[in-house]
């Protein structure tokens, strides 16, 4: 767990070393964190992954990544949707285990969002396009990160048992 945990951390760093535009940065760093988060729950179990669930937003908060601390909670709530959708899901097609988490996550995000916009006072046109860039990008990134997780465990058991 604190090898994904420290891998976790470098990429949500990446955001300042890599000369890109924002939204490629998030496509790339939300795809990888969601494979870390995805990997840590099936190689060493639901709790772990909880924990780095609970880690990420408050790195990213210390990171900067957030424009106000209220913001943890959005992704904290999304993140545990994610995750425990994923959990729930993890035996049905790949379609659906990679679709199903993402889209509750989206919709988690989105309507989370939502409240603390309007609590930190946004107006309605500046909330519902600040909530549709991140509900878009949760789903590319939710669906993304799932199917590179399954990628990279295929590699990891093919290597484990020898195989090229």
């Amino acid at each position: 767990m604190a090898i994904l945990l420290a891998l976790m951390i470098v990429i949500q760093s990446l955001r300042f070393i890599l000369p890109l535009p924002s939204l490629i940065l998030l496509f790339l760093i939300g795809t990888a964190l969601n494979a870390c988060l995805i990997c840590t729950a099936e190689l060493i179990g639901l709790s772990a992954a909880l924990g780095l669930t609970l880690l990420m937003p408050l790195v990213a908060f210390f990171q900067q990544a957030f424009f106000s601390p209220l913001f943890v909670l959005p992704a904290l709530i999304a993140n545990i949707i994610y995750l425990l959708s994923y959990v729930a899901c993890s035996h049905l097609h790949i379609s659906l285990v990679s679709g199903v988490p993402a889209l509750l996550r989206m919709l988690a995000l989105y309507v989370v969002s939502a409240l603390t916009f309007a609590f930190l006072g946004f107006n309605e046109t500046q909330a519902v396009m600040l909530q549709s860039i991140l509900s878009v990008t949760q789903l590319a990134t939710g669906v993304s990160g799932i199917l590179l997780c399954r990628v990279l465990l295929t590699k990891l058991h093919t290597s484990m048992r020898g195989g090229h």
